[in-house]
């Protein structure tokens, strides 16, 4: 069954083109793909993100649970601060990549819609023990994503806020058309986008308002893949830092030089190539074993990375 954005009306309206994505009907392009791109690169780019479904963990457990079964240290987070992971199964395989957010009483955590009924799969062993209460927002949430240059003035304006935080994956209620709406703070090197979660119920009013106030700043409706386009060139071989980044969740830096995995410390050497990661906790016996399956997953996704079976994980990337 294919599934519909609650702005398929609107898509329908402004001329799109639509085509099936993974069980989704979404628009390939609003008439002008060139132009579309332009606005990322140079003005303002809306997104529908309603391929990403949220779910709301309750519980005292709720922070043991999902650190237990993601790739990064869900312990390090407090509130209004998130982190990138990936859920992965016993024997190390990558299930889906995740953001998860915090907040005072709760947690969110934001995955591709598809591999929902995987990860709910996954989580139910581990929720009896656990007693935490997951909660599927997918009905009544909705995300938009705002990218380009002149995307954070453009939220200041639409929100009335000044100072928006630079951190990437922090996240903060804001007011949009007299509504309630979550906006993260979604960094792409220099520049800064914005996904907002917006209450199905209050979606055209919000549209509206950011459509109004986009006038002044070059807005236009863009598609999912012009997002790549306000990233930054990374400065290390593109498939290895992937790999670092979304398998084993390069993101939280120590300040010995180590990254977390889980609970374990990983030093991680930036020689040209290859790059190493080498396990140094007290329990790198045990948790060797799930991270080099997860590289020798995604070895066989990109041929050009190698994996040594020696302790150290090796990965040998191009540009």
């Amino acid at each position: 069954m294919v599934k519909q954005s609650a702005l398929l009306d609107l898509y329908r309206s402004r001329g799109a083109t639509l085509v099936e994505h993974e069980h989704w009907l979404l628009p390939a392009h609003f008439g002008d793909p060139l132009a579309e791109y332009h606005a990322v690169r140079n003005g303002v780019g809306m997104l529908d993100l309603c391929q990403r479904n949220l779910l709301r963990f309750h519980g005292d457990n709720r922070t043991s649970l999902l650190n237990d079964i993601v790739s990064n240290d869900v312990n390090a987070l407090t509130t209004g601060k998130g982190l990138h992971a990936a859920f992965l199964d016993l024997h190390g395989k990558v299930l889906a990549d995740a953001r998860i957010f915090c907040s005072t009483d709760f947690l969110i955590v934001d995955i591709p819609e598809p591999r929902k009924e995987t990860i709910l799969k996954h989580l139910r062993w581990h929720r009896a023990a656990a007693e935490v209460e997951i909660q599927d927002l997918f009905a009544d949430f909705t995300m938009l994503s705002l990218q380009g240059p002149n995307a954070e003035r453009l939220v200041s304006e639409a929100t009335a806020t000044d100072g928006l935080s630079s951190g990437d994956l922090v996240h903060m209620q804001v007011t949009i058309a007299d509504s309630n709406v979550t906006l993260i703070v979604v960094a792409h090197g220099a520049e800064r986008g914005y996904d907002l979660v917006i209450p199905v119920t209050v979606l055209p009013d919000v549209v509206s308002h950011i459509e109004e106030v986009g006038t002044r700043w070059s807005l236009s409706w863009s598609v999912w893949r012009h997002r790549r386009c306000c990233e930054s060139k990374p400065a290390f071989p593109f498939t290895a830092l992937t790999l670092l980044r979304r398998i084993l969740c390069w993101k939280q830096a120590r300040t010995d030089g180590s990254i977390l995995i889980g609970v374990s410390a990983v030093s991680f050497c930036k020689a040209s190539k290859p790059y190493r990661l080498g396990l140094r906790s007290t329990t790198a016996s045990t948790r060797s074993a799930p991270l080099r399956a997860a590289a020798s997953h995604h070895t066989r996704i990109r041929p050009s990375l190698s994996v040594t079976y020696d302790g150290i994980i090796s990965f040998q990337g191009g540009a």
